[in-house]
């Protein structure tokens, strides 16, 4: 059976939220009840977490707008049957980090049973109930719960840093988790202005925070950060909020005092480090000796990177798209529709 209904709302709530974020004025009728709750829950969002801006979360809701939008021309997603309960626990940073794999439940005809604190983060279960609240959308399809999780059939676990707890406490059951990653940047030393400027949305959006954020960059040899730091300068206001100016003093003083080599523009340091999840407003870096080098060193350490940004998406997706919401943003290996289709 295709999910044409569920789609229809899918794309409906895709446009209602392009123009939410851009047009409120052009909202009328259910939309405009819908956008009350959705201020509410924006407000909440900003009241209990002062990482979040106003401004990086209509953006968000903008590339999800047009995801879902897309989602609305497909016509070979398959309901799967019977239905099968998906419990969803994330402890991921970014207001809707768990947005994807609802909707990839939902596109696979599974109910979505949510660990989710609905009083911190209450974006998730608005737009959930955007949904449920139209016609053509199963009312029972979504339940969010910040007690202990009932039964359930399957379970996709997100940015937990302890997955062997959870292989244990899952061991009967078919799941997926996923431990947190790093994105990253490969530069080649032909980078224009414009694409680091491009690049600093992948650095610096949601203040480098999350799994989509760049936190490390693998440069060639004796590579001169000059007209990195100049294409990325536009963004040194960041500094004017001052849990971001603290983490950025507080960790240039770590360095300095310890001796480390470090580059600093004034707002952001640079330190060689093999690792690759860097302190906020701190970037890792790493030299590579060839081309043949720099694919050794993304192979050995494919399960550690989210994302690997480039000059024109040469070694996967372009400078400035990190952030952008896409269905097939997980590796194979940890991919949701597969794993969910598996469960039929």
């Amino acid at each position: 059976m295709t999910l044409n209904k569920p789609l229809q709302a899918l794309s409906q709530l895709g446009s209602f939220l392009q123009l939410y974020s851009s047009f409120p004025q052009h909202l009328s009728g259910f939309e405009k009840e819908q956008a009350k709750q959705l201020d509410l829950a924006l407000s909440q969002s900003l009241l209990h977490n002062s990482w979040y801006t106003k401004e990086d979360i209509l953006w968000t809701l903008k590339q999800w707008g047009k995801t879902l939008q897309a989602l609305g021309i497909q016509r070979d997603i398959v309901q799967a049957s019977p239905c099968k309960t998906i419990a969803l626990i994330s402890n991921e940073h970014p207001p809707l980090a768990q947005l994807h794999d609802l909707l990839c439940i939902l596109l696979s005809g599974h109910k979505a049973l949510i660990k989710h604190d609905v009083r911190k983060n209450p974006l998730l279960p608005a737009l959930a109930d955007f949904l449920i609240s139209t016609p053509s959308f199963p009312k029972e399809c979504v339940e969010f719960t910040d007690q202990k999780l009932p039964p359930f059939d399957a379970a996709i676990v997100s940015g937990v840093k302890n997955g062997g707890y959870f292989e244990s406490y899952l061991d009967q059951k078919p799941h997926l988790i996923r431990t947190p990653k790093a994105s990253i940047a490969v530069l080649s030393g032909e980078e224009s202005k414009k694409e680091f400027q491009q690049l600093g949305k992948d650095l610096f959006r949601y203040y480098g925070m999350g799994s989509h954020s760049v936190s490390k960059l693998l440069v060639p040899k004796n590579y001169d950060f000059s007209s990195f730091f100049d294409g990325i300068y536009q963004w040194n206001p960041i500094l004017q909020f001052h849990k971001y100016a603290n983490n950025y003093d507080y960790n240039k003083a770590v360095y300095l005092m310890s001796d480390f080599k470090i580059l600093d523009n004034g707002f952001l340091v640079l330190k060689e480090d093999p690792h690759f999840q860097s302190p906020i407003a701190c970037l890792f870096y790493e030299y590579y000796q060839s081309p043949e080098h720099l694919n050794a060193l993304l192979t050995k350490n494919k399960e550690k990177i989210q994302k690997t940004v480039s000059k024109n998406g040469e070694w996967g997706t372009s400078f400035g798209e990190a952030w952008l919401p896409k269905l097939n943003t997980h590796p194979k290996k940890n991919d949701t529709l597969a794993f969910l289709s598996s469960l039929l």
